[in-house]
């Protein structure tokens, strides 16, 4: 079975209520693990748990996208939020958000 079959066996078991309460736990308990790797620093025990996290919430969110039939628009959507982050980096964007918030 492909990946993306794995993804839609397993959210059409679950269903889009309990893929959306999964979801929101999962990202949930990532930001979490952010927050201890931020606090705590590079440990092997931090990035374990940042690795488990990011890992869930991909997962999930793959699910999701096969019941709500949006993978292309995924797909189309990071695609154009990493142009539009490459040419902020380019421009200064950052620097000059940073300088007014100092």
């Amino acid at each position: 079975m492909e990946e993306k079959d794995l993804h839609r066996f397993i959210a059409e078991h679950f269903g889009r209520k309990e893929e959306l309460r999964k979801l929101r736990e999962e990202c949930l308990e990532l930001a979490e693990a952010v927050d201890d790797y931020l606090r705590e620093g590079d440990t092997p025990e931090t990035y374990a748990h940042l690795i488990e996290e990011m890992a869930d919430v991909g997962i999930v969110t793959d699910n999701l996208s096969c019941l709500l039939v949006c993978r292309e628009a995924l797909r189309v959507k990071r695609k154009e939020k990493i142009a539009r982050t490459i040419e902020r980096i380019r421009t200064g964007y950052y620097e000059d958000k940073e300088k007014k918030n100092a």
